[in-house]
Parts: C-alpha cells; structure tokens; sequence
C-alpha cells in the first residue's frame, strides 16, 4: 500500500490509486494461477498477469511510482505464494481437526 496524506495533490493520490489497484489485480491474479492451476479462469489470469507484468514495466509506471517495477513484481508474486500457502494451511488445519 503506498502511504499519500490528505494533504497531498489530487494527482499524487490518483497515483497511488492507481498503482494499488495495479497491484491488487496482479496479485490476485497469481494467487489464482498459484492455487488453481487447471481452472476455467486460468486464461483470464494468465492475461491479467501478463498486463500486470507490462504495466509494472511501463515508463507511465515508473511515472507514477518510485517503485521499481521488477521489484514490484517480485513482491507481489512472494505475497501471493505465502497468501496461497496460508489459504492451504488452514485448510489442512481444518480436516486435522
């Protein structure tokens, strides 16, 4: 999540939305591919990947965000494993119990 206050300009909050959304999407996208590797939805995902992966590339990114952009990709990707490696956990916590 990137931190803009009240106080900064529209465009620095549209910005950051931006970005976020970017970010959600992307990651969101690879913890389907991660969890359901043979779904209907997979070409769906592999597209909403592969537009992540551009836009996090983009000079409009680099624009909006100080971020680098491979970086950013690896963050997200390491944040959808252990979401997925949690979600799968718990479920093998649950037939334990």
């Amino acid at each position: 999540m990137i931190h803009v206050s009240e106080q900064d300009d529209p465009y620095r909050r549209l910005a950051a939305a931006i970005v976020e959304q970017a970010a959600q999407d992307y990651q969101e996208a690879m913890e389907y591919l991660y969890e359901t590797p043979h779904g209907r939805k997979r070409m769906n995902n592999i597209v909403e990947k592969l537009e992540g992966e551009e836009f996090f590339r983009s000079d409009w990114y680099q624009m909006l965000c100080g971020i680098d952009g491979e970086r950013m990709i690896s963050q997200l990707r390491k944040n959808a494993r252990a979401t997925v490696q949690e979600r799968i956990n718990v479920q093998r916590r649950k037939r334990v119990e």
